[in-house]
């Protein structure tokens, strides 16, 4: 039998865990031999002062135990001869294993292991020798790790984010949330990120002393210098930006936005200079770096469409500085490839902003360009060199992007009724799943904002829907209540717009209590105010017609639940396009009504009716799909 398909739930599920976070594990039998503990302790400080996450384990369940766990890390593994054998066998399945780094007394009696498993880098008899490699390939992780966003233009739904759709739009959003952020919050939060800086390298002497001199020499101006010098900033800033983390993130707005002010300046200067010198204003900047498979294929997919990477995007304007790095040797993954990207960018315009750091880097020979968060590129070729064994796939920064970008936000933020941009953020962030990351991320806006701000309200009603989402139904009724109660208090009206959306989201409270005569009222009442301040086919309206639909359908009134569907399909038939994913939910909704009421024959139509628009607008294997299929195969075999 098939279910109604509920208003408004999101398709992804929660994710809380880092995704390119990693972590360092030394496996020895011996970490606690006395006879041994000077060189131990020794090789756990330059492990410390290479990464700041390292584990030490002497019990190899314990340890793989948590390698398990920890699925969303990626892991570099230390581990001693006698015990690699065996254990190496047992885990090498493992996805989240990136590297093994064999370290004993017998380089001969291990090499074997190099070519029979993938992730071995090698067998390391000095600890010179160890530290090192862990530190080159540690480096070239954090250098080249980038999650990219991919804009589907077809995208007409948000309900249905694919996760590169959502990781672009998350990136276009960013800037302008971190500068709203840095607008209510201190006017220099140095000290929250010394202090949250100090806390996070606890025992690393290197960087708790730049932390120091950072803390005493810091100026807005210089955020690009500190950066350059790729220590805890660097790496504290493009962990939270590849891994999403708002609450960090949140701690360094204030840095972030002056690194963005600082490249706007850069791309200026370099304005001037092109013209003053008559040069041409096209650049052809490289960047080399690894991908999965799996990616490049995505990217494949997408030639003509349009990319952003979620963070500062670092790039040289050598081509052999780039290649050097795509084709640095790292672990033996058959699913990873060198990958070169080819970027003309057009020094002229405005709304792609890119700084040279040329005077600033310690690199200087490696003629770094960094491109300012959010920048879009088209996809404009994927070719793949069988000699060079390298793919290149070339990208233009072009002025149409931004536009087209600008109106898809626009769009989304009516679909989603968020007038606010952090609002919009938090939408977002809660639609993918990442419900206790949108939470966090409001509840730091609450405690910036002034108490009389116009967003306060919307903030509880937002915050109430990620309890909903995470199960938290009694704490999200306090908020739905408290953000009805202040809405009312600041319209002195009991008509309005925002409060029938309260209402809205308090029917659904209820619906999952099973108090359907509650939920029926709240809806009820959102509609009547709906309809009086609304215009006429507005898609909220239609969104609690299937609300209404889905509380009949639940308490087995399925004539007024029929009623209730069909009105809301056909609002949405004369506002949405005829291939708006929205559109089959409800057609899904009223097949489901057709099979309770055992007419069979309709039920079918409706239900192929919406897998033919599922199939048009999402991807092959989108699980609302397979939803359907279910309830297409359901009545055949009644």
């Amino acid at each position: 039998m098939s279910h109604p398909t509920l208003p408004h739930l999101p398709t992804h599920s929660s994710i809380e865990s880092n995704n390119e976070a990693i972590t360092l594990i030394w496996l020895d039998k011996q970490l606690d031999d006395p006879n041994n503990i000077e060189d131990v302790l020794h090789t756990k400080r330059l492990l410390k002062e290479i990464n700041d996450s390292v584990l030490f384990y002497i019990d190899p369940k314990q340890c793989v135990d948590y390698i398990k766990r920890a699925d969303k890390e990626k892991i570099f593994l230390i581990i001693s001869g006698s015990l690699a054998t065996d254990f190496i066998a047992d885990i090498c399945h493992v996805n989240q294993i990136d590297s093994i780094f064999i370290f004993c007394t017998r380089r001969e009696k291990y090499e074997y292991l190099i070519e029979r498993y993938e992730q071995v880098v090698d067998v390391f008899t000095y600890q010179d020798e160890l530290t090192q490699s862990v530190q080159q390939n540690v480096d070239l992780v954090k250098k080249q790790s980038s999650r990219f966003g991919i804009f589907d233009e077809k995208q007409c739904s948000t309900k249905y984010l694919k996760r590169e759709s959502a990781t672009f739009l998350w990136s276009q959003l960013l800037p302008a949330v971190l500068k709203k952020v840095a607008q209510y919050g201190s006017q220099s939060n140095i000290n929250e990120i010394v202090a949250y800086c100090n806390a996070h390298y606890r025992g690393h002497s290197v960087e708790l002393l730049n932390i120091q001199e950072f803390k005493l020499k810091y100026k807005p101006e210089e955020a690009i210098l500190w950066y350059a010098k790729q220590t805890f900033i660097y790496n504290m800033v493009n962990k939270a930006l590849r891994t999403e983390d708002v609450e960090t993130l949140g701690i360094f707005h204030h840095y972030i936005t002056n690194l963005c002010a600082n490249l706007a300046h850069e791309h200026k200067e370099l304005q001037i200079t092109s013209k003053k010198n008559s040069k041409m204003l096209i650049i052809k900047l490289y960047r080399g770096f690894k991908m999965t498979t799996d990616e490049i294929h995505k990217v494949r997919e997408n030639i003509g469409g349009l990319i952003s990477m979620n963070g500062f995007f670092s790039t040289s304007r050598r081509e052999d500085i780039a290649i050097k790095f795509a084709t640095k040797p790292t672990a033996k993954r058959k699913n990873i490839q060198n990958v070169l990207l080819e970027i003309e960018g057009d020094i002229g315009l405005d709304t792609i902003v890119f700084g040279d750091t040329v005077k600033w880097s310690e690199f200087p020979e490696e003629q770094e360009v960094i491109f300012d968060l959010g920048t879009v590129f088209r996809i404009v070729h994927v070719e793949h060199d069988g000699q060079k064994k390298m793919w290149t796939i070339q990208l233009a920064g072009i002025s149409d992007s931004r536009k087209t970008v600008d109106e898809y936000i626009d769009r989304v933020r009516k679909e989603m009724e968020e007038t606010s941009l952090t609002l919009l953020f938090s939408r977002l962030i809660c639609d993918i799943g990442e419900y206790n990351k949108s939470e966090m991320f409001l509840k730091r806006m609450l405690a910036l904002l002034p108490e009389n701000h116009a967003d306060i309200p919307h903030i509880y009603l937002s915050i109430g829907r990620a309890n909903y989402f995470k199960g938290e139904l009694e704490e999200a009724l306090n908020n739905y209540n408290l953000a009805n109660t202040i809405i009312r208090t600041r319209s002195k009206t009991d008509t309005h717009s925002d409060i029938a959306r309260v209402l809205h989201h308090i029917g659904n409270i209820y619906l999952e209590y099973k108090q359907y005569d509650m939920a029926i009222d709240n809806y009820t009442q959102a509609l009547i105010m709906k309809q009086k301040t609304l215009s006429k086919d507005h898609p909220s309206i239609a969104n609690t017609l299937d609300a209404l639909g889905v509380v009949h359908k639940e308490n087995d009134d399925y004539q007024n639940a029929l009623i209730y569907f069909n009105d809301a399909l056909a609002m949405k038939q004369r506002t949405l396009s005829k291939d708006h994913p929205s559109i089959a939910d409800t057609l899904n909704n009223i097949g489901s009504i057709y099979e309770q009421l055992e007419q069979y024959d309709k039920a079918l139509e409706y239900h192929q009716k919406s897998l033919k628009i599922k199939q048009t607008a999402l991807s092959n294997n989108h699980p609302s799909i397979v939803i359907n299929l279910n309830a297409v195969g359901n009545i055949y075999v009644i």
